[in-house]
């Protein structure tokens, strides 16, 4: 009996003597603490049974703080009655269809500034076409007066050439495929004048020439008169050769 006992003995010292060392090992890694001791304590001083309890408690408490909350968030907040949210619903649609109207009245506005704008360009377009036209006028009047001066002139020195040397000029003209030219000169000449130089056509080809130039001169007023640009150059040719 006494021997049972002093080995009991010995196995109890041994047993302690283990958990103490390993009690001490986790103590020395960092694997046990004051905390975790309070933990353990704590797990083991309440039953399973009371555990649950407590844990349902603690549950229906948040529950409880839960609902409270969202009575206090609806007290400070209430919900919109159907009449509140109709209202404004009705708003949003009357800010929607003012903004539509708006914009509706800015492309109006924009078309008719398209149209105004349009309008200007065409009234500009109407007054540069009119004043195109009017510039054209006074040039073609300018040219006119500029080619009836010129051609006056060399009317006036045919006439003061002597009948041979105006014949020449008459000649070169047809030569050069200035026959109606030749024959508005004649026309604009005297009589008197346009004779002695049709007088100096002295061969058979020459009065050939001179009968036709004579039946131009015939039909001349049914005739379109010649170009004022041609009788221009035309009479600078016979001014400028003298």
């Amino acid at each position: 009996m006494k021997t049972i006992w002093s080995v009991a003995s010995f196995l109890a010292v041994v047993n302690l003597l283990a958990i103490a060392m390993f009690a001490g090992w986790l103590w020395q890694t960092k694997r046990l603490s004051r905390e975790r001791l309070d933990d353990v304590r704590s797990i083991f001083a309440m039953s399973v049974p009371a555990q649950k309890a407590a844990g349902a408690e603690a549950d229906r408490d948040a529950e409880a703080r839960r609902q409270e909350q969202q009575l206090r968030e609806r007290r400070q907040k209430p919900p919109l009655s159907s009449a509140a949210q109709i209202g404004l619903l009705s708003e949003g649609q009357e800010q929607t269809q003012l903004w539509i109207e708006g914009l509706e009245n800015l492309k109006k506005q924009f078309r008719q500034q398209i149209a105004l704008s349009a309008e200007q360009l065409e009234q500009e377009r109407l007054a540069f076409e009119a004043e195109r036209r009017r510039w054209e006028q006074r040039v073609e009047a300018e040219d006119k007066l500029r080619s009836d001066a010129q051609f006056k002139k060399a009317i006036k020195i045919l006439e003061t050439l002597p009948p041979k040397q105006a014949k020449a000029k008459i000649v070169e003209l047809v030569e050069t495929g200035r026959t109606p030219q030749a024959v508005a000169y004649l026309n604009a000449m005297s009589p008197r004048a346009a004779s002695k130089v049709l007088s100096e056509f002295k061969t058979d080809q020459e009065n050939q020439l001179a009968t036709e130039l004579l039946e131009r001169l015939r039909t001349f007023g049914t005739r379109k008169g010649i170009d004022p640009a041609e009788a221009s150059s035309n009479a600078d040719t016979v001014a400028n050769s003298q």
